[in-house]
């Protein structure tokens, strides 16, 4: 898959990655990496079950958007907006 993910006016990742279907074991996940403003980041979630959130991780391994170092982690949740 590929998308952007928009930040701010001005502050957007291209991201290009995979979703795994759930299994017996686990549920549905999604791999992406995030590239832009010379930002490149690590994007990993799992679907949750009877939901329609994503939970997971961020990962920056070089120029973090906020000026942290390289390497640092930080969580997010995804859910849809309703208009």
């Amino acid at each position: 898959m590929s998308g952007t993910l928009t930040f701010a006016p001005g502050v957007v990742l291209e991201v290009v990655g995979a979703i795994a279907p759930a299994t017996s074991t686990g549920p549905a996940t999604v791999t992406l990496t995030g590239k832009g403003l010379g930002s490149v980041n690590r994007i990993k979630g799992v679907f949750v079950p009877d939901s329609d959130h994503v939970v997971g991780t961020v990962l920056c391994t070089e120029h973090d958007l906020l000026k942290q170092p390289n390497g640092t982690v930080g969580p997010f949740v995804l859910v849809p907006l309703r208009t």
